[in-house]
């Protein structure tokens, strides 16, 4: 009878274990084809690190993008951890194999290896650190599209033989797709404008041209209320990027670092004001996921050099 007990409980521990992994399996899959922002949208970010989020269950953690320039991956949505941690999160390019960072995934125990990057109240409420590269390649720092952390998994997670299938699974569905989500901004110099605002606008001095005062606050704050924990920086550098973009070969375009930026069109092929902002809100709209309902802009518009004395008074904070 003994003998009976015990191998039936060998078979039901089996089919409980056969039964976790499979659940883990079904999940992955579940979330993978649930998934409807495009990776043609430049706030598909988020949808990665909810993605992960809803695998692992864990809703503590960021989603980092890489900045070539100044090689580190910075965070660009960050999710219930403290103010300080959000900005000591600056994780730099790494080719030293030995580091949790340069490796593709990474389930990190001895947290105090992150103290560079969590405050040390953070640090004392954290139990393990998952550390994910979306790569597909072990280059880390030179062919990752982005980093993923999440803290605090439950231990069930954690011994989930599936656990690192799934997160496998992830990194080959996401890497690409987070990579083109950046390409619609990313072929844009990535230093901020190179000149003062006054010698900004000399350069077309005498030439006939329209100029815009694009106020985007409160289509910042539409995002945000979708995204909480969305860095408000990045995602103004974002939308003047987006406008640049928006804007094409005619139109100039300069970041006044306020949830504002300042358009110039030559006056012969800059279309009616309202035609203007329409065309700019629908498009827009196509490249955000998060927003609810159409985007919001507010918007001066003036003649240049006519309007110039007046246009020098307004913007005279930033000469």
């Amino acid at each position: 009878m003994g003998l009976l007990t015990r191998l039936n409980g060998v078979r039901q521990q089996a089919a409980d274990n056969n039964l976790q992994d499979n659940s883990l399996e079904q999940k992955t899959e579940k979330i993978l084809n649930g998934i409807e922002a495009s990776p043609n949208q430049i706030d598909y970010p988020g949808s990665v690190l909810k993605a992960f989020s809803s695998l692992t269950g864990s809703d503590r953690g960021a989603v980092l993008l890489p900045d070539s320039g100044k090689k580190i991956f910075i965070p660009w949505l960050v999710n219930n951890l403290d103010r300080t941690t959000a900005r000591k999160l600056n994780i730099p390019f790494s080719d030293d194999p030995e580091k949790n960072m340069n490796t593709r995934i990474s389930i990190v125990s001895n947290v105090s290896d992150y103290a560079d990057f969590f405050s040390s109240r953070e640090l004392e409420l954290t139990d393990n650190i998952l550390h994910i590269n979306l790569t597909e390649e072990n280059n880390i720092h030179k062919d990752s599209t982005g980093v993923i952390l999440l803290t605090n998994l439950d231990r069930m997670i954690l011994q989930d033989n599936q656990l690192t299938p799934s997160l496998e699974k992830f990194c080959s569905f996401f890497s690409e797709k987070l990579r083109e989500s950046r390409k619609i901004i990313g072929n844009l110099p990535e230093a901020d404008d190179p000149v003062p605002l006054q010698q900004w606008l000399n350069v077309r001095k005498d030439s006939d041209s329209a100029i815009i005062i694009l106020d985007f606050a409160l289509s910042v704050e539409k995002i945000i209320s979708a995204l909480p924990g969305l860095d408000v920086f990045r995602l103004q550098k974002d939308i003047v990027s987006l406008v640049k973009v928006i804007s094409g070969r005619m139109g100039r375009v300069y970041d006044l670092k306020d949830s504002r930026a300042l358009l110039q069109f030559p006056a012969e092929v800059f279309p009616e004001p309202d035609l203007y902002l329409h065309q700019l809100t629908h498009s827009f709209r196509t490249y955000f996921y998060n927003i609810p309902g159409p985007p919001y802009f507010n918007a001066e518009f003036h003649k240049w050099p006519e309007e110039r004395k007046a246009l020098e008074k307004k913007l005279s904070k930033f000469f």
